[in-house]
């Protein structure tokens, strides 16, 4: 008995010792299930970035995107429910806000740009990942549409903006791994242009 009670005793404390050693990443649940296919994945900080008066993040690119919709997801974070922020376009000279007040499970029309940020985080304490999933308006033949179509109907007045400005880009379907490497290229020297 007093064997088994000391080896428990040193597995415990074994345990607390690895744990307080070892970072484990925590697992966040989302308030919503992705609707669509992951498009873009962006880091934000809580704050500007140093030397920044809105930009929270590096540019990411919604330019090879398919669908109509983006399902907004906020990540690697416990105060998921609490962050907002908005979505500008980078260009020369004055970038436009293009999604504002944006919350985890958010839905926005798909605007496709190869450079876009996040910006003006409000209720974040820590970096904070966002996902973007799309999907589609398209009736499905028997007349009725899917379902995220209806996203305006479920959110808050003020969580659904439509973009001010569209800029249209011609859509490349990759052929061949080559392909796909290719326009992973062309977006990275967007990203650096």
């Amino acid at each position: 008995m007093f064997k088994t009670l000391k080896q428990f005793f040193i597995a415990a404390l074994l345990s607390l010792i690895i744990t307080s050693l070892i970072p484990v990443p925590k697992a966040y649940a989302s308030a919503c299930e992705p609707q669509g296919e992951i498009c873009f994945i962006g880091w934000s900080e809580s704050r500007p970035q140093d030397g920044q008066t809105w930009r929270s993040s590096d540019n990411f690119s919604t330019r090879y995107c398919e669908g109509d919709l983006i399902q907004w997801q906020i990540e690697l974070t416990d105060e998921a429910d609490q962050i907002e922020f908005s979505v500008a376009q980078d260009q020369p000279g004055s970038d436009p806000t293009i999604f504002r007040d944006l919350r985890d499970c958010s839905f926005t029309e798909l605007v496709k740009d190869p450079k876009m940020y996040i910006g003006n985080p409000n209720g974040a304490t820590q970096l904070f990942q966002v996902l973007g999933y799309t999907s589609t308006c398209e009736d499905n033949g028997g007349g009725n549409q899917n379902t995220t179509c209806d996203y305006s109907d479920s959110l808050n007045i003020g969580q659904v903006f439509k973009p001010m400005s569209h800029n249209s880009y011609e859509l490349q379907y990759a052929n061949s791994l080559a392909e796909v490497l290719d326009q992973v290229k062309a977006i990275e020297i967007d990203i650096f242009d």
